[in-house]
């Protein structure tokens, strides 16, 4: 416990005096909906300093959370369990999830073409607490039978190190995206900040955007994501959260919400996008339509960095997504998964990626 109070004084300690100079700087704003939360970030232009026309540093605040359904598909002997909705055991439970966030970025390669800094290297300091129910729906849920020491929840704090490089265009009257983005993260989850967590982790994430037609009438775009995730086997403890980050169905669709953990995967996510003509000839209401193909491949069956292209994964998919004023606000998936041959109907609250 006290290693959790020391983490939360630093973080109220910082968003109080930095919010002394708020009022005087320049500053943006971005947020990220979940379907019963939100990701709110802060970032205070210029501060603590600019360093000249080509540079400048950046302060980012963020507080967020939500209420969500999390999965856990494994045994208490640790092994992969099959979905299956007659089982005695749920494989979901509710969590919720409360997160803080302060950090310093150093965004160089201003481009006057682009309007913004091409790359930042960003390095933060992140609280993050989850609670988990044990039971759903009247059953309990197969966490719950496990010795993990996690399986209530988690109070995990790390420190972060990013660089992104941004070479992407964004049209609102279209609603395009043109261009590419690529970010590097390694974070570390030291014993001495944490009471259970003593890991670290990698991703590298790619997109690719591309326009193939742009019209009044209607726009057709290729998007694609490769994502990378790895912890290392030395890891001293790898809590449920990592495990579940690690996921194929984290990061694939057309696949069970968190099914299939891992410790290190690859992933592709394919989209063919299209948006049509207003709806009421109202400009800030647009639909869309979205054809997918994802595939990916993890270590799931026995967590120990080793992968075996028998479990590759892929699925495919039709989805319909409704914009409200420049934000992807409802989307409508029909998913199958080709290998498992099962057919689902998602509700999304954004595109995928």
């Amino acid at each position: 416990m006290k290693k959790n109070f020391f983490s939360i004084l630093i973080i109220l300690f910082f968003l109080f005096f930095f919010s002394q100079f708020i009022l005087g700087q320049s500053l943006n704003f971005s947020f990220s909906p979940r379907l019963w939360g939100l990701d709110f970030y802060l970032f205070l232009n210029d501060f603590p300093a600019k360093l000249g026309q080509a540079a400048t540093l950046q302060t980012i605040i963020g507080i967020g959370g939500g209420w969500e359904s999390y999965g856990y598909f494994r045994d208490v002997n640790n092994y992969p369990v099959p979905y299956s909705d007659n089982s005695a055991y749920s494989f979901y439970f509710n969590r919720i999830d409360i997160i803080g966030t302060f950090g310093i970025g150093f965004l160089f390669f201003y481009n006057d073409n682009y309007n913004k800094y091409l790359s930042q290297l960003r390095f933060k300091f992140i609280i993050d607490y989850q609670s988990y129910e044990q039971e759903n729906n009247d059953k309990p849920t197969y966490l719950s039978l496990t010795n993990l020491q996690d399986k209530e929840g988690i109070f995990q704090n790390y420190f972060a190190v990013e660089f992104y490089f941004d070479l992407l265009k964004y049209s609102s009257k279209f609603h395009s995206i043109k261009g590419i983005d690529f970010l590097l993260s390694y974070e570390i989850f030291p014993s001495f900040i944490n009471q259970v967590a003593n890991f670290s982790r990698f991703q590298a994430k790619f997109r690719g955007y591309l326009t193939l037609i742009e019209s009044s009438e209607f726009t057709i775009y290729l998007a694609d994501r490769i994502f990378f995730y790895y912890i290392p086997q030395s890891s001293v403890y790898i809590p449920v959260s990592a495990l579940t980050m690690g996921s194929l169905g984290y990061s694939m669709r057309g696949i069970n919400w968190c099914q299939y953990e891992g410790t290190i995967e690859l992933i592709n996510n394919f989209d063919i996008r299209v948006f049509l003509p207003s709806l009421f000839n109202q400009s800030y209401i647009i639909p869309g339509l979205v054809l997918f193909f994802d595939l990916g491949i993890n270590d799931f069956q026995n967590l120990d960095g080793n992968i075996n292209f028998e479990d590759l994964q892929y699925t495919t998919g039709i989805g319909l997504v409704i914009v409200v004023f420049g934000i992807d606000l409802i989307d409508f998936y029909l998913d199958y998964n080709i290998k498992e041959e099962k057919l689902a109907f998602k509700l999304r609250f954004s595109l995928y990626f």
